[in-house]
C-alpha cells in the first residue's frame, strides 16, 4: 500500500503561517521597549541633568538594529516566497527602520568614542560662573 504524500502547497502555507505567528513577537518587543523607555524617561525627569551614560542607549540601539535587520530579512524572504503588497510593505518598513537604527547607533557610538568609553561626562558645576 503506497504512503500518502503530503501536499507541498499546504506544507508551505503552514510554514508561512508559523513564521508570521512568530513575527507577532516584533510588535510586542517594540511595545515593551517603548514602555521601558517611557518609564526610564519619567524617572529621570525628577533629576534632570545634562549628560549621562550613553552605554545603555547604545546597547538598546544596537539591539534594535539587530532586531530590525532580522525582521527585514524575514519579510524579504516572505515577499519573495509569496509576493504581495503587505509583505512588500513590511519589508520596506523594516529596511527603513534598519537605516534609522544604524544612524542612531552611529551617533551614540560617536558620543561613546568621544567620551572615551561612553560613561558619564565629567561633572560640570552648572552654578560656577563662566570664565
Amino acid at each position: 500500500m503506497p504512503r500518502p504524500t503530503a501536499d507541498p502547497d499546504l506544507s508551505r502555507e503552514r510554514t508561512l503561517l508559523a513564521a508570521l505567528a512568530l513575527s507577532a513577537w516584533g510588535p510586542l518587543a517594540l511595545a515593551l521597549s517603548g514602555v521601558v523607555t517611557l518609564a526610564l524617561g519619567g524617572a529621570r525627569l525628577r533629576a534632570l541633568e545634562p549628560g549621562g551614560d550613553v552605554r545603555l542607549g547604545l546597547l538598546v540601539a544596537l539591539l534594535g538594529l539587530a532586531t530590525s535587520a532580522w525582521f527585514w530579512r524575514r519579510y524579504a524572504s516572505f515577499a519573495r516566497a509569496r509576493a504581495g503588497r503587505i509583505m512588500d510593505g513590511q519589508r520596506r518598513l523594516y529596511r527603513a527602520k534598519v537605516a534609522v537604527d544604524a544612524v542612531v547607533a552611529a551617533a551614540l557610538g560617536a558620543v561613546a568614542v568621544a567620551r572615551g568609553g561612553g560613561g558619564p561626562p565629567p561633572s560640570v558645576d552648572a552654578r560656577a560662573p563662566m570664565p
